[in-house]
C-alpha cells in the first residue's frame, strides 16, 4: 500500500509537472501572441497615422487648386473677357493719368492680333509720349502699379528736343483677352 501510495504521488508530481510545463509554455505563448498583437497594433497605428498625414496634404493639395481655379476664374472675369468695357476703361486710365502727371498723349495707335501661344486675343498700344522725364517715368510707374493688367513690350526714349528738358519716348503697352472663336 505505500508503494502503491508513492506511486501514485510520483504520478500526481509528475502530471503537475507536466500540467504546470504546458502552463507555462501557454503562458509564454500567450505573451508572445500579446506582444505580436502589440506590434501589429503598433505598425497599424503608425499606419492610420501616415495616412492621416497623407490625407491632410492632400486635403491641402486640393484647396490649394480650388483657389488657384477661383483666382484663375477672377482673373479671367475681370480681364480676358469684357474687351470692349476694359479697353475704354484702359483708354481712360491712360488718358487720366498722362493729363495728372503732365505728359502729352500723342495719337495712340491701337491694334490686335491673335497671339500664337494660345487661344487668347493680344491687344497692342502704342503710345507716343512727350514730357519731362520724371513725369514720363511717373506715368509709367502708374501703369505698372495699375492692376489692370498691362504689360510694357517696349520702351524709346530720344533725346532732349531743343534743349528744353522735354523727352520724347515710343511706349508699347500689350494685354490680352479671350479669343474669339
Amino acid at each position: 500500500m505505500f508503494q502503491r501510495q508513492s506511486t501514485q504521488l510520483i504520478i500526481s508530481a509528475a502530471l503537475i509537472l507536466i500540467i504546470a510545463g504546458f502552463w507555462l509554455l501557454a503562458v509564454e505563448e500567450e505573451k508572445s501572441i500579446q506582444r505580436d498583437s502589440a506590434a501589429r497594433l503598433d505598425s497599424e497605428e503608425l499606419i492610420i497615422r501616415r495616412m492621416e498625414s497623407e490625407s491632410g496634404k492632400t486635403a491641402q493639395i486640393v484647396s490649394g487648386y480650388r483657389d488657384n481655379l477661383k483666382e484663375m476664374n477672377s482673373f479671367r472675369e475681370t480681364f480676358l473677357i469684357n474687351k470692349d468695357a476694359r479697353i475704354v476703361r484702359i483708354s481712360e486710365f491712360l488718358e487720366e493719368r498722362a493729363r495728372a502727371r503732365k505728359v502729352r498723349l500723342e495719337l495712340v495707335q491701337y491694334n490686335s492680333s491673335k497671339s500664337k501661344q494660345s487661344d487668347l486675343d493680344l491687344y497692342v498700344a502704342q503710345l507716343p509720349l512727350t514730357g519731362r522725364y520724371r513725369d514720363i517715368r511717373s506715368f509709367i510707374d502708374d501703369i505698372e502699379t495699375s492692376g489692370m493688367f498691362l504689360i510694357i513690350t517696349e520702351l524709346s526714349l530720344e533725346d532732349d528736343s531743343a534743349g528744353e528738358g522735354v523727352v520724347e519716348m515710343q511706349l508699347s503697352l500689350a494685354t490680352y483677352f479671350e479669343g474669339q472663336p
